[in-house]
């Protein structure tokens, strides 16, 4: 299936071509986990979604993780919150632009090419290292549509 079937910003597939992250990235300043939580309820209850291990919020403030896991609700709070303007920095650096001044196709461009180089090793310190270890072989894919 094409990226544009499942009406996310971006998919990470591991090495036998499977999804592995599904993401979500989102221009909107002053999120909260509890934001993140409902934004996540909303996309599972209205998309058909494939099964994947981790799902991310990507905002240019905070990235939120949630690892899946059998019995895992739609409405659980992320398991993992890290600092998006630590992690996005150069990338709106070098679009010349503040978070909040991205317009949402820049952002979605931002938040996959971030994942992409995430997965070849770039600024995985502090990330779950289990997290870090199954994006090493992944590919990703960003929906530009």
């Amino acid at each position: 299936m094409l990226i544009q079937d499942f009406g996310v910003d971006c998919i990470a597939y591991n090495e036998a071509g499977m999804p592995l992250v599904l993401a979500e990235a989102k221009n909107k300043l002053g999120t909260t986990p509890e934001w993140a939580a409902g934004l996540r309820r909303n996309i599972l209850s209205h998309r058909q979604l494939p099964v994947a291990r981790y799902f991310l919020v990507i905002t240019p403030e905070h990235i939120y993780l949630w690892v899946v896991q059998s019995g895992i609700g739609s409405n659980d709070l992320p398991h993992h919150v890290m600092d998006a303007r630590v992690a996005l920095r150069s990338y709106l650096k070098n679009l010349t632009l503040e978070p909040g001044y991205v317009g949402a196709e820049a952002f979605h461009m931002v938040a996959g090419a971030w994942l992409r180089d995430f997965s070849n090793g770039r600024g995985v310190d502090g990330w779950p290292p289990e997290f870090v270890a199954d994006l090493r072989t992944s590919r990703v894919e960003i929906n530009l549509t």
